[in-house]
Order: C-alpha cells, then structure tokens, then sequence
C-alpha cells in the first residue's frame, strides 16, 4: 500500500555542531550515528532527522510543529541570523512493491531506512544551502556593480585598501564554502555500493538541477573575484601614488630647510 511521507529540509547562515543538533532532539533517538560532519537519528516510526554541518537540517515524516520546536531551539542556540531559515520540501513515496525512482515531483522509495534516507536528505539539504549562497552571491554581485559604477562615472572609488581586501576576503569565503557544501567531485559512500542508491543520486541532483545552479554561481564568483581584484589592483595604485607624493614632499620640505639655513 503506497504512503506519502513529508520531507523538509532547512538551512541556517551558521554551522552548527552536529553534536548540537542531536542534543537539541526530545525525545531522545530511538538510534543515532554522529560523524564529524552529519548525524543521523532515527526518532520514530518513518521518522528521521539529518543534520550537515554546512547548515542544513532535513525532518523526514515530521510534523510542523515539531520540526518547528527543533529549529526554533537551534536558531536560539545559533544566536542571531540575517533571516529566517530557508526552506524546502520534497515529498517522500513509499511503495513496498515498487522500485526506487525519482519522479518530477517526488522521490518513490519502498521502504525508508538509513541508506536511503542519507542519499536523498543529502541532495535536498544541498539545495536549500544553496538558496542561502545565491543570495550571498547576488548581494556581493549588487556591491561589486555599485563600485564599477562609481569608478566608471568617478574615475575613483571611495573606501581603503583594507575594506575592499576584507571584500574580497567575503568572495572567496562564500566560494569555498559552495564547493564544501556541494562536494560536486564525491559521491556518498553509500552509492558507490549500491546501484539504485547511485541511480537515486543521480535522478535528485538532476531534479533540483544542482549541478546547473553551481556551475551558475561559480561563474557569478568568478566575475566578482575578477572585479575585486581589480579594485584592488587600482587601491594598490592609489596607495603607491600617496606614498610617492608624500616622499616627495618630504624631500621638499627638507630642501626647504636646507635652503633657509643658508
């Protein structure tokens, strides 16, 4: 007999300790396995939770008010975030006699247990941490515009050397943590062993277009490394032609006083 079993995956600026997280579940897991960057915990009938900690938490079979009372108690445990968490959801097929496929709009499993469950909570918590990097990607490419804009119509910028080296310092954090996040070049263990998991892995990712939606904001981080370091480069300039003026100035004002002397 097919059921239908709720997926919710969610992601916060910060990240957290998946030690945290699994201190954070009530009552207590009926079976848990805590690694060094996820956890795993079996909380009920067809009920699980997944944590990353890149910032992403996945609920499977549970309902909004208790995800809600464990992100609630995570975010206070966080401290302050810029917005509140993203959010997406994915439904979960369950049919006993059918096969494991992804569909357009949900994934068709026969049953739900640890393997599954990690392959497809895996995808799903790299979409929605990806929401929160296209947003940091398209505020840091509205700041990078804004200071093109001013060079090209100031023949200048505003700001030191020192903002616009923590700038880039911003751009090329962002990148890194998209490429740990996404881990584009690795396959979850769990699929190289087995077929249909690789196959599931496969049919999700294409699904949420994860490879299209990092090849996007790689490229958007390229343009904006490209122009940061031009900025650089000119804020470099700038400072070489203070210190020059100032040596010259030096120099001077010293035959200044030599010359009064005389």
């Amino acid at each position: 007999m097919r059921s239908t079993v709720s997926l919710q995956a969610y992601a916060v600026a910060s990240t957290p300790s998946v030690r945290d997280v699994a201190a954070l579940l009530l009552p207590a897991p009926l079976g848990e396995r805590v690694m060094k960057t996820q956890l795993t915990a079996h909380t009920g009938p067809d009920q699980w939770v997944v944590a990353y900690d890149f910032g992403a938490v996945v609920f499977v079979g549970y309902g909004e008010d208790e995800r809600a009372a464990v992100m609630a108690r995570l975010v206070s445990k966080l401290g302050p975030e810029p917005h509140p968490p993203m959010h997406e959801e994915f439904p979960v097929e369950l049919d006993p006699a059918g096969p494991m496929e992804v569909l357009f709009d949900r994934v068709r499993l026969p049953l739900l247990d640890e393997h599954t469950v990690e392959v497809v909570a895996l995808v799903v918590a790299q979409s929605v941490a990806m929401e929160y990097y296209e947003e940091d990607v398209e505020l840091l490419m509205t700041q990078v515009q804004a200071r093109m804009r001013e060079l090209e119509e100031r023949g200048r910028f505003r700001g030191s050397l020192r903002q616009l080296v923590r700038f880039v310092g911003s751009g090329m954090s962002t990148r890194n943590q998209v490429v740990a996040t996404l881990a584009l070049l690795d396959t979850p263990d769990l699929a190289w062993n087995d077929e249909r998991l690789a196959s599931v892995h496969r049919g999700l990712r294409k699904t949420f277009e994860i490879e299209d939606r990092y090849r996007a904001l790689d490229h958007k981080l390229r343009l904006v490394q490209d122009s940061l370091e031009i900025l650089v480069d000119l804020g470099h300039t700038r400072r070489a032609l203070t210190l020059e003026v100032a040596v010259v100035a030096l120099i001077a004002f010293e035959i200044l006083i030599a010359l009064s002397r005389h």
